[in-house]
This record gives C-alpha cells, structure tokens and sequence, in this order.
C-alpha cells in the first residue's frame, strides 16, 4: 500500500526536531532538503534513514550552537 512505502513517521519526527531545535518554518524546508537528498541518493529506505538522521543531527547542532553563542 503506499501507506507502506511512506514513511511518514519518520518525516513527521524529523519535522518535530527541526521545529524544536532550529524553528518552526525551518520543518518544512528540512523536509523538503531531505526528500531531494534522498531522491538523488536512490529513494530506498537506506537513503532515507541516513538523510533524516544528518538532518536531525544537524538541527540539534544547531540549538547547541545557539545556546553557546557559538557558530
């Protein structure tokens, strides 16, 4: 089903980090990054699971970043 072939819990996990750690609008975005990373990268579940979790590490980053005062 597509459903199955969705996966949109880990989307929507990725749009919870991002919104929480970077900003709300920055969810979106992310998710859109992360559609075209995985699509260049074959579009298996492989490539997804890798581009969100370089982008949930990025996002956390991020905060730290900011709550340091540091770049």
């Amino acid at each position: 089903s597509l459903h199955d072939a969705l996966p949109i819990y880990g989307v929507l996990e990725l749009a919870k980090v991002t919104a929480h750690e970077v900003a709300r609008p920055a969810a979106p975005l992310s998710a859109f990054v992360v559609g075209l990373a995985v699509g260049k990268a074959g579009g298996d579940a492989k490539a997804f699971a890798h581009a969100t979790s370089v982008a949930q590490e990025l996002a956390q980053d991020w905060q730290v970043a900011v709550e340091t005062g540091s770049d």
